[in-house]
């Protein structure tokens, strides 16, 4: 009952928008999507299946051949509806999520044949490694756009790369920790408490410390640009006003035909 409460909380929370702008979140689609407390209830569906299964084992197996053929009907459903215009988390998050936990539950009662197909073991292999993969293929998927890949290509290939590090974090990282003895009361303690200090140490160091120094050639580069930058006062103004010549005019007497500039800040 706690862990079903903590769930409704925590869905309710992802769900209302307006709520969060009233606590004085500016930007509450962002802390929907990558704050714990609005996707908890994801995780807590999965909890609570785990928790009922020797209820949901109970199932008729035809209801569950039901539930499963529902189950994976949605789940391919959920990749061709959901898109980048789609508010998520949302209403719609409810349709991968209850999809998926159609499947874990006919997986409980009986081996139908879709169970077997999902069973194959390159599936398994990297149904264990999806969520790892998941937490890779961002980081990759921002270095190559950093350094300047054809977006088109390097997205993909980037995202298909990150199967490589996910495989290994979960080799040499993630099973020696979960399969540990060792790791136990105190020990766990301090593993969960390092895991959460040190990122966050990071992120406070940036986001409140010192301005990292620029390199010569930066500051070289940048130097240029503004010296050839217009007063963002021309903004708003009309040539018929007479401070137009003196705000929005540059560099009139060079030779060579005029340049015109019409637009937004983004053209200035």
């Amino acid at each position: 009952m706690v862990l079903l409460l903590v769930a409704a909380a925590s869905f309710f929370f992802s769900m209302r928008y307006g709520f969060m702008t009233r606590l004085g979140i500016d930007k509450p689609d962002v802390f929907a999507f990558y704050s714990s407390p609005t996707r908890a209830w994801e995780f807590a569906v999965g909890a609570l299946l785990a928790l009922a299964a020797p209820s949901i084992a109970r199932v008729p197996r035809a209801l569950a051949s039901l539930a499963a053929g529902v189950g994976l009907i949605l789940v391919l459903a959920s990749g061709l509806i959901i898109d980048g215009s789609t508010q998520f988390p949302g209403w719609a998050t409810l349709l991968p999520v209850g999809a998926t936990a159609l499947l874990l539950a006919s997986g409980t009662v009986a081996q139908g044949w879709l169970q077997r197909a999902l069973s194959i073991r390159p599936l398994v292999w990297i149904g264990d490694r999806s969520y790892s993969w998941y937490l890779w293929h961002w980081p990759l998927i921002v270095l190559a756009s950093g350094l300047g890949l054809a977006a088109s290509i390097s997205g993909s290939a980037a995202a298909a790369f990150s199967l490589v590090p996910a495989a290994l974090s979960y080799r040499y990282v993630e099973q020696p920790i979960r399969a540990s003895r060792s790791i136990r009361g105190k020990r766990m303690t301090a593993l969960f408490a390092t895991s959460v200090l040190v990122p966050g140490a990071v992120c406070a160091a940036v986001i409140f410390g010192p301005p990292l120094p620029l390199t010569s050639s930066t500051q070289t580069m940048i130097a240029q640009v503004t010296a050839n930058h217009l007063s963002s006062a021309c903004f708003g103004l009309r040539p018929a006003d007479p401070s137009f010549n003196a705000n929005c005019t540059w560099n009139a007497a060079a030779p060579g035909a005029p340049i015109y500039l019409l637009g937004d800040s983004q053209a200035h």
